[in-house]
């Protein structure tokens, strides 16, 4: 069994208290390797109501996400109420998320960038490009 560090900074800038760091042995739950062994050491009821919880924080920002979605200019929303509530989501369930590569994070960020200031600094990224 091993040692799981507790690290506390809320009082790191007062001189007479300062950060606190504490070492515990890993608590056997931390240690479960299976949803099995989880679930017997914590029980049933209270890993499926801690799932659900999740679950239903998952399902409302899934939803939220639709609520909250514009047309370009933000003058009006993508779905009405009528379209969101007509939406079949008896069979929603989480979906892993979906991350973007670095390479697609910068041409996102270019895209937005103004015309000139793009040209600038793909010149800049092609001499580096040619320097190297």
């Amino acid at each position: 069994m091993g040692t799981i560090k507790v690290v506390s900074k809320k009082f790191e800038d007062n001189e007479d208290l300062g950060a606190r760091e504490l070492e515990f042995e890993t608590p056997e739950v931390l240690e479960a390797s299976s949803l099995g062994e989880l679930v017997t050491i914590m029980e049933e009821d209270f890993c499926k109501n801690q799932i659900r919880a999740q679950l239903k924080i998952m399902f409302r920002s899934y939803v939220r996400t639709k609520m909250d979605a514009t047309n370009d200019d933000d003058t009006e929303f993508t779905n009405s109420d009528e379209s969101l509530v007509e939406l079949v989501l008896t069979d929603w369930k989480p979906e892993g998320r979906v991350r973007q590569t670095a390479e697609e994070k910068a041409i996102a960020l270019l895209g937005k960038l103004d015309p000139e200031v793009r040209k600038l600094v793909l010149a800049q990224a092609q001499a580096d490009a040619d320097a190297a």
